[in-house]
């Protein structure tokens, strides 16, 4: 899957989980706060790359799992894109 928005800054992630605690939280109430608090839409965005129901036990548990997925995008938009070939005979 590649993800073609802009990456949010860490700043953001960061503030969502200070504005989110206490922990645990799932992903799908950190994209409704997100919302509610009027955060820059790159966030938003960008946590929708998780599933709704995923949870994250702490904040650090959510900021390094954001940081660990911006890493993943950001080496996937790095390769080459792949090209269809025929099988060879």
């Amino acid at each position: 899957m590649a993800y073609n928005k802009a990456l949010p800054r860490i700043n953001s992630i960061k503030g969502l989980a200070n504005l989110a605690s206490p922990f645990p939280r799932t992903a799908g109430f950190l994209i409704t706060a997100a919302k509610k608090h009027k955060l820059n839409q790159s966030t938003i965005d960008f946590l929708v790359a998780f599933p709704n129901d995923e949870k994250f036990e702490n904040q650090e548990d959510f900021i390094t799992r954001c940081v660990e997925l911006e890493v993943l995008i950001r080496d996937e938009k790095k390769m080459p894109t792949e090209t269809l070939r025929s099988p060879q005979s």
